[in-house]
Parts: structure tokens; C-alpha cells; sequence
């Protein structure tokens, strides 16, 4: 644990910044061309400038000197390639001339660039009478790696009391209480040097660690929650303790293995789709839930076996006897009357159950079908921050006229590989410009194509005939010309993420003319490449997702009957809470509570971990339910009380766990990021309705309908888990004497 802490800060400083764009994809091969091929095609910064005093950036010879000290500045720093200001790019000017937006392109990876932010931003903040803000891919790395680090930190030290709390109002003594906190402590530390050496095989996004950890806090509480309680219950009925861990590790033990391994199957889903974040929470997510099920598993019975009697004793440090309490668990009569009625009256009308809350759920899931997605960008930061204000500034069409940086990158080669620079290829290319600038939305086209005589014979042609290019000339064109390529920069009014620049970028591609190829980069096509992907692999992920949970549950207990319906009610808790989620974020509902400003889409990607996470994580509440139900059922065979059995003995646990697995997952929603309230308030809800409407109503009544088919099993499944000794034998739940 000492070296988890130690290695924390480092482990953050290793992961990648974003994560969002699909990992091989062609915008990522044409960004990589346009960096090699023309240095930087990319802009890194956005630098909003105004006079203090509010003067126009024009007319007044004082701001206009000092917006030129500004650009001269940057320009001289050895990691700027390129500074696009008004002189180059009129409508980086405000329409009454007192902002401007510099643009910045920078070269180096990364971990250059973000190494280099500071120099940067205080070369931007330099010059006396002029008010910077920052914004630009750059700035967002930087910004969302250090609220990271402190909505870490912020909801660990939150979330981990109240999670104390829980399990001290639940066990009502300090020392069965602290042991789950202890299994958690193990998962957090552990996960920084798992999370590190990951990132040293493959790239782990950024925004992956804070979802990793809580998932594997919550589930390794959770998974101790189950454990400690079963061993308490195991020596109130006058167990020794190595029996009482062995018959623990047997029913407990066993469920928490089988629920990992559902969380698993659930995780790696992910892999299916090439977006680096879905990826990252693919492999660490798997290693932390590892973890867990190693601190559950192996660390607890440990300490368990340790404290003896001590975890189940009465006194306030487990002194004295049992707590008499225990002693009623295995008592029929004297089971807890609340779960007992809600059992009782599920049992006596399970067909009114299931219409009356699965119409429920169904309406609440109702508003899913208005999901619209959009990638995040700076709206995903709090509408206070700089970012986010740069943000607001060049997309109001009050104040400038399109925004600057909206900017579509058009990289063309020649299908031959001959030079661009042919007065063929030339012709060609301005041609295409001449095209492109005729498309609906498209404001400028900036490239070679600036440089060439309108009308006439290209005198670029004519120039490179003679001795060689005058040296501002040959400066201009080696930032737009690599031998058999060429860079435009098309300039669009359209919200990059909105259908209409979607359609604006097939208009693109589909005006290339003969002898050259295009490929595109920027927002844009980054938005429209995700879409591609989740399209094509999310029906891949989400069918493993379901068959995985089936054969989980079809391995734990030999029923297809129970396997299928829990993957049809999962799947109903799931729609509900996707609607619940356009209902809040989408809308723009509880703004202030939440701290939150609505930009009326989803993250893309939150949907698809949601799916994959809460699939998973509700298998945890089924398997624990339904083996308590099997295990009673295998001792009297009789379909009603078995189900009536296992919720009264499960209904405060479930209850207890997914209280404590939603304080995380609000913790992680307690973040200034957008898109992690909305992964983190959308998981805490499908919990939510998970452990109350699904496993405390749906399940109990569908299975009492069902009746004896639940357990129906073909012979050769049954065979094959005898074989595999996944079944408890009959009367082995059981005091052993």
C-alpha cells in the first residue's frame, strides 16, 4: 500500500492526455502525415486577447502594437511553429475589433507540449495592457489532468468516510466495519503501479484512472461486505473458524468469484471498440477488479481467520458472545420483518409486479430514444474556467463572425506520388479549393491555393522554373507543400459536432477531383470517426456483453431459465437509466444541483461504458441473490419460500452494497468534468434501480411465476457442473459439524 501511495503522482504524470478518438484510425494516420509532413498542421493553443482598456485591436496604434508584441513573443519560442493571427486570418478578429484569437501550432508529442505549458502561458500573459484566456486541446490536457488529480482526491477523502459510516450503521461494530475499508484501501493503492505498468505496454487514457479506481474501491467493499457478514453469520450458528471460512469461502467465496468474472467478461467488451478511453477501462478496469477479488478472497480470509470469534463477537471491539443478532439470521421464524412483507406481497401478485414496474421502467427509459451524442470538448470543463469562457467567446456569432479554430484539415496527395507542385497537380488542387469554398457552411479555404494567381498561369509554376523562391515565399510554402502532398484548411461556421458539418465533410471528400486523394482531419471528422466505430463495433461489444452474463449465471447455477431472464431485466434497467440520463443531461435538468451547464448531447462514450460497467456490477446484486434462493431451494425444494428466503436474508445486504457503491460512483460524479457526472450520476442511478425495482421486486416475481422452471436444467449441463463441483451439495448450506 505504501508503494501504491508512493507511485500515484507518477502514475498520473504517465497516463495520456484525451482518449477520445478511435486509436489507428484514418483522422489519427492523417493527423500523424500532417505533423510529419508539414511540422505542426494542428493548433494546439487558442489565445483569446483583449485591450485592458477595452480599445480596438485596429484602430488604436497602442493595442495594435501590443497584440503584435504578443504574436512576436510566441513566435520566438523554439517550440512554436506557427502563430495564425488577424493579419493571416481576418476572422480570428471580434466583430468590433476589441478580441482577437491567436492561434498556435506547437511541435513535439504530448508530453512535449505539456511540459512546455508553462513557458507558454506565461509568454501569453507577458505583455502588460492586454487580458489573455486560454484555450485549445493543450490547455484542456493540461487543465483536465490536474482536476484529475484533485477530484481524486477530493472524492476519496469524502467517499471513503461515508462508505465507513454505512458499514458501521449496518454491522453496528467498529471491527467488521473497518475490514471491507481495508480491502478498499488495498484496491486504491494497488491500482497506481498496476495502472503505471499498463501504460508503459499500451497508451491508458487519462480520464480511464478515476473511473478505474472507484470501480475497484466499490466492487472490493462490496465483495468484502458479502464475505464478512457470511463469515459472521457462519459462526453465529456455532461454526468454528476454520469451518465458518471454509463454508464462507464455499457460498460467499464462490458468488464473489463468479461475480469478478461477470465484471471481467463485462470490461473486456470494451476492447471491441478502437477508442483509446473504452480501451484503457478494458484493461485497467480488468486489473483492478483482479484486485479486489485478490483482496476479497485471499487478504480478508486472512485477516478473518486472524480475528477469530472477534468478527462476530457482540462487544464494540468483537469481545464478548456472538451478537445476538446473528443468532437469528439461520431462525425462519425470526426473519427481518420489513424484507419478509416485501417478500410476501411480491410473491402473493408476481404477474401485477412485473407489468406494474416493468411499465415503469419502460417510460422511464422512454426519453433514450431523443439520445443524441456529440464528442466532449471544452464545454466538458466548468463554465467558469478559462477553457470553457474561449469556448463561449468564438462560438458567439455576436461577437465573431464564425469561429476560428472550427477548421477542417484537408490533406492532398497525388495518386501518382509526382509533386504537388506540377502545374497539373497545381491546377487541380486550386480547382478543388475553388469547390470546396462553394460548399454550404464553408467560409475560407486557405492552403497553396492562396498563393496561386487567380485565373491565371500559376506563378509558383513559373517561380520554381527559376534559380529558387525568395525566402519568405519558400517559408509560406513549406507549411502548406511536402512533396507530393498539400495542406487546405477549410473554415467552417457549423458546430463541429452537429449533423450539418457531418454532411459538410461527405461534401468534402466527395468533390476531390481526379488524380488526387483526400483525407480529413480536425473535430469534425474526429466526431464522425467515433460514430463509425461505435456504430460498428457496439453491437459486437453489447452481444458479448449479454452472452458473457448469460454463461456466468448459466455456470454459477445450470439454469438457462434464471440465466435469460436476469440478462432481460439487466437489460431493463439499463434503458431506464439511459432515459433518466437524456431526461437530466440532455435536457438540461438540475443544473445548479449538479454544477453542470447542459450542452444538450451525451458523451459517446458514456453510454457504452455505462452498458458495459452496469452489466457487469449488476451481476454482482443477482449472483448474491440468487445463490442465498438456490441454496434454500436445494435444502426444501419448494419454489415459493426459497425466493421469499433469499431476499429476506439478502434484501439489507444488496441494499447496504449498492448504497456504498453509489457513493462512490457519486464521488466520481462530484468531479467538474461533464462527461464524468454524466458517467457517474447515470451508473448511480441504473444501480439504484437495480438493487430496489430489479432485485427486490422484478426478480423475486418473475421467478415466482416461472415457478419449478427456473431451475430446469438439461442433463448434460448438469453433469458438466458436477464434474466441475460448482454446486452446492444438498443440506451443505448447512451448519457442518
Amino acid at each position: 500500500m505504501i508503494v501504491g501511495l508512493w507511485m500515484a503522482p507518477g502514475t498520473i504524470q504517465a497516463l495520456e492526455p484525451g482518449g477520445f478518438a478511435v486509436s489507428g484510425g484514418t483522422v489519427v494516420q492523417t493527423e500523424e502525415q500532417l505533423a510529419t509532413r508539414f511540422g505542426a498542421a494542428q493548433v494546439d493553443l487558442l489565445i483569446l486577447a483583449s485591450d485592458s482598456d477595452h480599445a480596438s485591436l485596429v484602430a488604436d496604434p497602442g493595442a495594435r502594437e501590443r497584440l503584435g508584441t504578443l504574436q512576436d513573443r510566441l513566435r520566438a519560442l523554439p517550440q512554436v511553429t506557427q502563430v495564425t493571427g488577424p493579419e493571416q486570418l481576418p476572422i480570428s478578429l471580434s466583430r468590433d475589433q476589441d478580441e482577437a484569437l491567436l492561434l498556435v501550432s506547437l511541435r513535439g508529442d504530448d508530453r512535449t507540449k505539456q511540459a512546455e505549458f508553462e513557458q507558454l502561458e506565461a509568454a501569453a500573459r507577458s505583455v502588460d495592457g492586454l487580458e489573455v484566456a486560454l484555450g485549445g486541446p493543450l490547455t484542456a490536457n493540461v487543465n483536465a489532468q490536474q482536476l484529475a488529480r484533485e477530484d481524486l482526491q477530493r472524492a476519496e477523502l469524502v467517499a471513503l468516510p461515508i462508505a465507513l459510516l454505512i458499514l458501521l450503521v449496518y454491522f453496528r461494530r467498529p471491527l467488521p466495519a473497518l475490514l471491507p475499508v481495508v480491502v478498499g484501501g488495498f484496491a486504491i493503492t494497488g491500482t497506481f503501479p498496476l495502472l503505471r505498468a499498463l501504460a508503459e505496454l499500451t497508451p491508458v487514457s487519462l480520464f480511464a484512472l478515476n473511473i478505474v479506481v472507484f470501480l475497484g474501491l466499490g466492487l472490493a467493499v462490496d465483495y468484502s461486505l458479502f464475505i464478512v457478514q457470511r463469515q459472521r453469520e457462519e459462526l453465529a450458528i456455532g461454526n468454528p473458524v476454520d469451518v465458518a471460512l471454509r463454508r464462507t469461502l464455499v457460498t460467499a467465496g464462490k458468488t464473489v468469484l463468479f461475480s469478478g468474472i461477470a465484471v471481467i467478461v463485462s470490461l473486456l467488451a470494451l476492447a471491441w471498440v478502437p477508442i483509446s478511453l473504452l480501451r484503457s477501462i478494458a484493461w485497467g478496469g480488468t486489473l483492478v477488479v483482479v484486485l479486489a477479488n485478490i483482496g476479497a478472497l485471499i487478504i480478508l480470509p486472512t485477516l478473518l481467520a486472524l480475528l477469530g470469534h472477534r468478527v462476530a463477537g457482540a462487544g464494540v471491539l468483537g469481545g464478548g458472545p456472538i451478537d445476538p443478532r446473528l443468532a437469528r439470521v439461520h431462525d425462519r421464524d425470526a426473519t427481518p420483518a420489513r424484507w419478509a412483507r416485501i417478500a410476501a406481497a411480491v410473491t402473493r401478485r408476481p404477474g401485477w409486479v412485473v407489468v406494474v414496474v416493468g411499465v415503469a421502467l419502460l417510460l422511464t427509459g422512454a426519453p433514450a430514444l431523443r439520445l443524441q451524442t456529440a464528442p466532449a470538448d471544452a464545454r466538458m470543463f466548468p463554465p467558469t474556467s478559462e477553457i470553457h469562457r474561449v469556448h463561449d467567446a468564438v462560438s458567439d456569432s455576436q461577437r465573431f463572425a464564425v469561429d476560428p479554430s472550427a477548421t477542417q484539415l484537408v490533406l492532398v496527395t497525388t495518386r501518382s506520388g509526382e509533386s504537388i507542385l506540377t502545374p497539373d497537380a497545381l491546377a487541380a488542387v486550386q480547382e478543388f479549393a475553388q469547390r470546396l469554398e462553394a460548399i454550404d457552411g464553408v467560409v475560407a479555404v486557405s492552403g497553396i491555393n492562396s498563393m496561386l494567381g487567380a485565373g491565371q498561369q500559376l506563378p509558383i509554376a513559373e517561380l520554381l522554373a527559376g534559380p529558387g523562391l525568395p525566402p519568405a515565399l519558400q517559408a509560406q510554402l513549406d507549411a502548406v507543400v511536402a512533396d507530393d502532398a498539400t495542406l487546405l484548411r477549410v473554415v467552417s461556421r457549423l458546430p463541429s459536432s452537429s449533423p450539418q458539418a457531418r454532411a459538410q465533410l461527405a461534401a468534402i471528400e466527395a468533390r476531390a477531383p481526379d488524380g488526387l486523394e483526400v483525407a480529413l482531419a480536425g473535430t469534425a471528422a474526429h466526431a464522425r470517426e467515433i460514430d463509425q466505430a461505435l456504430a460498428a463495433r457496439l453491437p459486437w461489444a453489447a452481444l458479448t456483453v449479454a452472452l458473457s452474463s448469460f454463461f456466468v449465471l448459466l455456470l454459477a447455477f445450470g439454469a438457462p431459465v434464471v440465466a435469460l431472464a436476469a440478462v432481460i431485466l439487466n437489460a431493463l434497467s439499463l434503458t431506464a437509466s439511459f432515459g433518466a440520463l437524456v431526461f437530466v443531461f440532455q435536457d438540461g435538468r438540475f443544473e445548479q444541483l449538479l454544477g453542470y451547464r447542459s450542452i444538450g448531447t451525451i458523451e459517446p462514450t458514456v453510454p457504452v461504458m455505462m452498458f458495459a460497467l452496469v452489466f457487469g456490477l449488476s451481476m454482482d446484486y443477482q449472483l448474491f441473490l440468487l445463490s442465498r434462493i438456490r441454496e434454500a431451494w436445494l435444502r426444501d425444494h419448494d419454489d415459493s419460500s426459497s425466493v421469499v428466503e433469499g431476499l429476506t436474508r439478502t434484501g439489507a445486504i444488496i441494499t447496504t452494497a449498492a448504497v456504498i457503491l453509489i457513493v462512490f460512483l457519486l464521488g466520481l460524479a462530484a468531479g467538474t468534468l461533464v462527461f464524468m457526472k454524466q458517467l457517474g450520476i447515470g451508473m448511480a442511478l441504473a444501480i439504484l434501480l437495480d438493487a430496489t425495482l430489479i432485485r427486490l421486486l422484478l426478480v423475486p416475481a418473475s421467478m415466482g411465476l416461472l415457478g419449478k422452471r427456473n431451475w430446469w436444467a438439461p442433463r448434460w449441463l448438469t453433469r458438466a457442473r458436477a464434474v466441475l463441483r460448482l454446486e452446492l451439495r444438498e443440506g451443505e448450506a448447512e451448519r457442518e459439524a
